[in-house]
């Protein structure tokens, strides 16, 4: 156990002494009309992911991307690097497109990115620049990405992992003695239908054990 005298956890010290961002989490509930199957029901309690034609369904959902859109917008307005884990590769494709269509620094990431335009893309995102930009991606920078600039995230994908849902929220979490921001906003787009985490807050509370 690791313990430090005058706090409950590290982590409140990790944050108070600034080797974390102060995180602000929000969370915004969509309801696309999803009604799963007894079979999907039961291959999601068996899985960490859900099935891909239910990702499908949210990613090409009118009222789901544009809780995403409107959400990147905000942070935006208040951050220099946002950062969107997108439900689908196709969804991180086509919301990029969008968002430079209404003249924002949008650009995306996938795992089928060509090698030159994915560093290409990085090193644009992680200079130390003025001008406010937005990193679509799905499935890539979810570990082994450093980007400290990033202040904000967005999380549209769904996932009952708590490995990848920590991964996610910690691309923002790099504190201002770390190289990174004193505050950070983590912003999660949920549907109450499926299985997931309903609030950002209770990812953070399966960890109590290790500390």
């Amino acid at each position: 156990m690791l313990e430090i005298e005058g706090y409950d956890n590290p982590v409140t010290y990790l944050i108070e002494e600034g080797y974390l961002a102060r995180p602000e989490f929000r969370t915004i509930y969509v309801n696309p009309g999803i009604s799963p199957t007894v079979e999907d029901l039961q291959r999601m309690r068996q899985s960490l992911d859900l099935p891909a034609e239910i990702l499908s369904h949210l990613a090409e959902d009118e009222l789901w991307n544009t809780a995403v859109v409107d959400a990147t917008r905000d942070l935006l307005s208040r951050h220099r690097r946002v950062l969107v884990f997108a439900t689908t590769v196709r969804q991180a494709i086509v919301l990029s497109a969008v968002m430079r269509a209404l003249d924002y620094n949008a650009r995306t990431v996938t795992g089928t990115t060509p090698k030159a335009e994915r560093e290409s893309v990085l090193q644009q995102y992680t200079i130390n620049s003025t001008k406010p930009m937005v990193l679509f991606n799905y499935g890539v920078l979810t570990a082994g990405f450093d980007a400290p600039v990033t202040s904000a995230i967005v999380i549209a994908r769904p996932t009952k992992s708590l490995v990848l849902f920590s991964q996610m929220v910690g691309r923002a979490m790099r504190g201002k003695r770390a190289g990174g921001n004193e505050r950070c906003e983590i912003v999660t787009v949920i549907d109450p239908a499926l299985p997931g985490f309903g609030d950002p807050a209770d990812a953070f509370t399966n960890w109590e054990d290790v500390w």
